[in-house]
């Protein structure tokens, strides 16, 4: 058998020698190439491992084709066999040596297991096109020198390279020495295959173009486009990369090409769709997405590394912010982009510790998912610009923000788990004007977000003030936060930049609720105007009929209709602060007024509609009943209350007055503020120590920051503590089926000895929780963690653990290439029986297993917790100590407002309780209302039933004509709705009035009057409807005068005896009127 060795370079673009080698061989894959091996050895460490993928591009993920479609895995299973069965065991001892992980089994990327952090092999480049391969690589290297200045020879252990130099080469040996290399039959080269699954070598070609408005239409950016738009020392540059949506399986391929002089690019082996799924279909049952996606995103750079001109994905740049490659060879029709300038942003991502800062390099969108998508706005008109483009740090909390030249922008934007914005940045107002090239650095980006948001709340606050309108849940939190804002920049001018930074972290929190209470409270009274709007109309046109009657031409009724409603608004205008807080009240009017108006004209097309109806069953069955039109019954009754409200004008006005007196109590003697409220829920009568215990409620993970900004916030008056739970790479990327098995494991290693366990926990050495059972916890000769050992590679373990390693106090194990030094041993069942303040273990959960049952001891070993988190572990639980325990119910408090939060707190009495923070909103004065409410309604009441009983002759009359009871009924009710419409508007509008002259008088001292909340609007209709309530038994007398049987329809009451039917009639008649009953019932 033939070897050929090929030494391919551009690793670090994306296997670049590896693509390029298998595009000029392609028609030699798996016919004169049977096989690949590829070589990845580290520097450290004597065990190999085989992978048959690698994190370029992932195709482990393949399902398969049809009937001898390949997969990823069955590709390589013989070899598999092969290996296990033939080629170790005739290896003698270096066959103990290899982690042979070329299948599957026991789950999805088993081969990770033995990767510290991701790894792309060259080997994928050859295996994506169909054929077979696989590399050996270093067994839990962490490699830890790896791309750092500081990787020189003197950092090799050349006893370990040796060793698994001899591996390799006898492995290499005894494969290509077996009788017959066992590789699937069906591996043929492929550039797109819906029946090769985990295979699809593709050819991506494109053009770079830049919209011109002066031909509207693009043009490519040539040599000669390049040379006049942007200088002889410009150049393009075009970053393709791979992602996956849900991030659960991370990809590394990942390039940065030049495109020709023409403008066009070209790359070879980008991955199809075929690579993770073998049919067209793109998504799960349950609608997840399945395959990765391709980002195209060129550049036009200057030669001092300056951004010219960023990716354009607005309405004139290209057409797909990702693409789905479903053929073998694709063309990107335009990957555009637009002139810009840069803004550079810090530490604006990580709101509330939410974000911790990823500690592996993967390919995310540069528009990350905790961005909402338009971020850059025009600052005078406050809309989304046509142009921008944002890049994110996953990896550290720094943003690149590409805006349009020559603009002036405002950067907003909110992460998806805040309904408002908690980023805002207009450079206090002046917005961002920046030139093409240039690049601004907010160094202090943290400092201008709290300055922004608190001058939004303040002016809005101010606003709301100055009509007397207050908000009891921005209004405090705003103060706060501007003395903590206060206090950080004391900080910041004595140079004490961590406490400064700790406690402008906090003022971002708390003006980030005062900007959302306040944004509530904007929309709730802007609210009202829409409410409003609908009442004014009917009420003005109440109002003219009432005031000025009828008969009346129709441009006086319109005229005066149009006068009451101008009068009502401007009064409005002057009092209601909505009208002065919406960006377009006018708008908001002229939208509703539009809508009511419009109803009129729809109810006389549905009443046209239902007359063609009416004339169609006449002609096709003939007349067979007649009645009266609803709508025009409707009309007539509104119109005749109005003028019986005339006809007796001393009971009108008396009436009017008291309903409206009701109204204005309501709304100027009420008061219902929103109130920031802590619930407190006992959870133990004893607790293991006094301190507070943060948590999420989802076990999701805290910035390791959080510990420092926190002890700087206690300023040396407590301290603070975490724990981190340290899980396997694919375990925190929400992969944990299959039970306990290599892949959801870290393997603990001991010369030939390994055990799996689940998680690590880091400890800090003075954890409260461990101190309290510290002297029975440890056993034998074994210490607990010393405060110098905070990042030291030393380990606990359990009993049972050690025993099953048979390892000693002072021994080595191995975890992730990492050696630990065994300092001791803790006992089993005490440990189990430690609880937190939550009432749970203090273990880890066990994610592999349904429930959050946490996780057996011999499953979990303990390390210093700087250790854990340089491992890659982020705090899960934080416990923070208070030298004066008395303070402990307050600072839960506030971290529970600051953080939303749940914290569990031990109180001084020795209980422990959980502290939740919810708004309620507090009923001042209201229980007053209800007994002005029952005279109210009993006035009423006794009005409706004096009016029939004066009316009662005009109810005979009204029968005599052929009114049914329910119109006259209806017309009763109409008058009693005029009045509920017209009081309610004018005692709202009185209730405006009287509301600006208590304050303006502090006639009410200390009480919050809110006038424009929804509750109002609430307390109005409760108003108008018990104003129609308490008429309805009146009614109901009247309806009776008309048919005095409570029946009000005829049933037919008999049934059919044999051939006979005996019906009753609801009328008498004359044996001279039978004839003509029978044939009009026939």
């Amino acid at each position: 058998r033939t070897i050929l060795f090929a030494f391919l370079s551009g690793y670090h673009q994306n296997l670049a020698g590896a693509r390029e080698f298998v595009e000029a061989n392609f028609e030699r894959i798996s016919k004169e190439i049977k096989l690949f091996i590829g070589l990845d050895l580290g520097v450290k460490g004597r065990r190999v491992a085989l992978a048959y993928a690698g994190w370029a591009y992932n195709y482990y993920l393949a399902a398969g084709g049809g009937a001898g479609g390949l997969t990823a895995s069955n590709r390589l299973e013989g070899l598999y066999n092969a290996i296990n069965s033939e080629v170790k065991p005739s290896m003698g001892e270096l066959g103990n040596y290899i982690d042979n992980s070329l299948t599957d089994y026991p789950i999805h990327g088993a081969w990770e297991a033995y990767m510290p952090f991701p790894f792309k092999f060259d080997h994928e480049a050859y295996n994506q096109a169909g054929g077979t391969g696989f590399t050996i690589f270093t067994s839990n290297d962490r490699r830890e020198y790896w791309k750092t200045p500081y990787d020189t020879v003197d950092t090799i252990d050349f006893d370990d390279l040796i060793w698994q130099s001899e591996i390799v080469l006898s492995l290499v040996s005894k494969i290509i020495s077996l009788d017959e290399i066992p590789l699937h039959p069906s591996s043929i080269p492929t550039r797109y295959s819906q029946s090769n699954g985990a295979a699809g070598f593709a050819t991506l070609t494109g053009r770079v173009v830049k919209y011109d408005f002066k031909t509207a239409w693009y043009k490519a950016l040539n040599k000669t486009v390049l040379l006049e738009d942007y200088g002889p020392n410009a150049s393009i540059l075009v970053h393709i990369y791979l992602y996956h949506p849900s991030n659960t399986y991370p990809l590394l391929f990942d390039t940065i090409i030049k495109p020709d002089e023409n403008g066009n690019f070209i790359l070879h082996g980008v991955p199809t769709i075929t690579t993770w799924w073998h049919t067209t279909q793109f998504t799960s049952a349950v609608g997840q997405l399945t395959s990765s996606l391709l980002s195209i995103e060129p550049y036009v750079i200057s030669s001092d590394g300056n951004i010219l001109a960023a990716p354009d994905f607005g309405r004139y740049g290209s057409p797909h912010r990702s693409y789905i490659i479903n053929n073998g060879s694709y063309t990107v029709d335009r990957a555009a982009v637009f002139d810009c300038g840069t803004l550079i942003l810090f530490d604006l991502l990580d709101y509330q510790y939410r974000n911790p800062p990823k500690k592996e390099l993967i390919n995310e969108q540069s528009l990350a998912t905790v961005l909402t998508p338009n971020i850059v706005y025009n600052a005078i008109g406050h809309v989304p610009s046509d142009f921008q483009f944002v890049s994110v740090a996953s990896t550290s909390n720094v943003a690149a923000v590409h805006i349009p030249v020559g603009m002036k922008v405002e950067v907003i934007w909110s992460d998806s788990q805040n309904a408002y914005p908690n980023v805002i940045l207009n450079n206090r107002g002046l917005g961002y004007v920046l030139k093409r090239g240039e690049q601004i650095t907010v160094y202090n980006s943290l400092l201008e977000n709290v300055l922004s948001l608190s001058y939004l709340v303040e002016e809005r606050l101010k606003t709301t003030s100055s009509f007397n309108v207050h908000s009891m849940l921005a209004e405090p939190l705003h103060t706060e936060a501007k003395k903590i804002l206060t206090f950080a920049l004391d900080k910041y001018r004595e140079l004490n930049y961590s406490v400064f930074k700790a406690m402008l972290k906090t003022a971002w929190e708390y003006e980030f609720l005062a900007y959302s209470y306040s944004r509530q409270f904007y929309n709730d009274i802007i609210n009202t105007i829409t409410f409003f709007s609908t009442l004014l109309v009917p009420a003005s046109i109440l109002l003219s009929a009432l005031l000025f009657g009828s008969p009346m031409t129709v441009s006086k009724r319109l005229l005066t209709t149009i006068g009451s409603f101008a009068a009502l608004i401007a009064i409005l205008f002057f009092f209601h602060p909505g009208f002065h807080l919406a960006s377009s009240t006018i708008m908001v009017l002229v939208g509703f007024i539009s809508a009511l108006l419009l109803a009129p004209v729809e109810a006389i097309l549905v009443g046209l509609l239902g007359n063609y109806v009416r004339q169609f069953r006449k002609k096709t069955i003939g007349l067979h009943f007649a009645e009266m039109s609803r709508t025009s019954a409707a009309l007539v009754a509104f119109s005749m209350g109005v003028e019986n409200m005339r006809k007796r004008k001393t009971r009108t006005i008396l009436t009017c007055i008291s309903l409206t007196l009701t109204v204005f109590s309501l709304t100027a003697l009420t008061s219902l503020p929103s109130l920031i409220t802590y619930k407190q829920i006992a959870i133990s009568s004893e607790s293991p120590y006094l301190g507070i215990m943060l948590r999420r409620e989802n076990w999701q993970p805290f910035s390791p920051s959080i510990i420092k900004d926190l002890s700087e916030m206690l300023g040396g008056s407590g301290a603070v503590y975490a724990r981190v739970w340290l899980y396997p790479r694919l375990v925190q990327r929400g992969v944990s089926g299959g039970g306990m098995n290599v892949a959801t494991s870290f393997q603990l290693n001991s010369g030939s000895r390994a055990a799996l366990i689940g998680a690590v926990l880091g400890l800090s050495s003075n954890d409260p929780l461990i101190k309290e059972y510290l002297p029975f916890l440890l056993k034998n000769n074994s210490y607990w963690f010393l405060p110098a050992q905070e990042n030291a590679q030393v380990c606990l373990l359990s009993e049972s653990l050690g025993r099953s390693l048979n390892v000693t106090q002072g021994d080595v194990v191995q975890l992730q290439g990492n050696d630990f030094t065994v300092i001791g041993f803790f006992d089993d069942n005490l440990v189990k029986s430690i609880r937190d303040l939550d009432g749970r273990s203090i273990l880890p959960i066990d994610v592999t297993k349904p429930g959050q049952e946490s996780l057996e001891p011999s499953l979990v070993i303990l390390i210093p917790y700087g250790t854990s988190i340089r491992l890659g572990g982020n705090p899960t639980i934080v416990v923070i100590k208070l030298d004066n325990s008395s303070l402990i119910e307050d600072c839960a408090r506030s971290l529970a407002l600051q953080l939303s939060l749940n914290p569990y707190y031990s109180s001084v009495e020795g209980s422990v309780k959980q502290v939740s923070v919810y708004t309620s909103i507090s009923l001042l004065g209201i229980q007053n209302i209800f007994v002005l409410l029952a005279i109210c309604m009993f006035a009423i009441f006794n009005m409706m039933l004096g009016i029939i009983e004066e009316r009662t002759k005009e109810i005979g009359i009204l029968s005599a004509i052929g009114l049914s009871p329910l119109h006259v009924s209806f017309m009763f009710l109409a008058e009693i709705i005029d009045y509920a419409i017209i009081t309610a508007t004018l005692g709202y509008i009185v209730g405006v009035i009287g509301i600006s002259i208590i304050q303006k008088f502090n006639l009410m001292a200390g009480v919050v009057l809110n006038y424009s909340s929804n509750v109002v609007v609430i307390a109005l209709a409760m108003t108008i409807l018990s104003t129609i309530a308490a008429s309805l038994l009146p009614v109901r007398k009247a309806s009776r005068l008309v048919t005095p049987s409570l029946e009000r329809k005829w049933k037919v009451t008999t049934k059919p005896q044999g051939t006979e039917w005996t019906i009753p009639s609801p009328f008498s008649s004359t044996p001279e009127e039978l004839p003509g009953v029978l044939i009009f019932i026939h």
